[in-house]
């Protein structure tokens, strides 16, 4: 596949026509299903270009398509120092539950192994925080 783009579409929410986007997801998939692997990111490498390629692309709001890595690095940065998945502060729980809830879709592209510390059922209503610049993520 040719890099020749400064921008990749994350596959995970896309927004379509069928009528008029048929044929190209059409011809990705008979070019390239079972072509793709954990390196190209199966579809997503080979779709993304060529629906670039296509001038189809139209940008999403990120909170669309929001994943817990990205937030992880640029919001929680401090989780990663130490990093203890049992989480017995239940910090990481409590960025989890602020991410989410500033999103339309979240999901664990990249980080399946923080699902089980995602609180289901609860919502952001619950609690008040507050994202502060040296203790990171506190309680109100």
């Amino acid at each position: 596949m040719p890099s020749d783009f400064p921008i990749v579409i994350n596959t995970g929410v896309l927004v379509i026509e069928p009528r008029n986007d048929a044929a190209l997801f059409q011809h990705v998939y008979d070019a390239y299903e079972d072509k793709g692997s954990p390196r190209w990111h199966y579809e997503n490498r080979p779709l993304s270009w060529h629906i670039i390629d296509s001038g189809r692309a139209h940008w999403l709001d990120s909170r669309f398509n929001k994943t817990w890595g990205n937030d992880l690095r640029e919001y929680y940065p401090f989780l990663l120092n130490n990093l203890d998945l049992s989480d017995p502060d239940g910090r990481i729980k409590d960025c989890l539950r602020v991410s989410a809830a500033k999103a339309y879709f979240f999901h664990f592209a990249g980080s399946m192994h923080f699902m089980p510390l995602y609180p289901l059922g609860e919502t952001l209503r619950e609690r008040r925080y507050v994202h502060d610049e040296e203790l990171g993520l506190r309680e109100l």
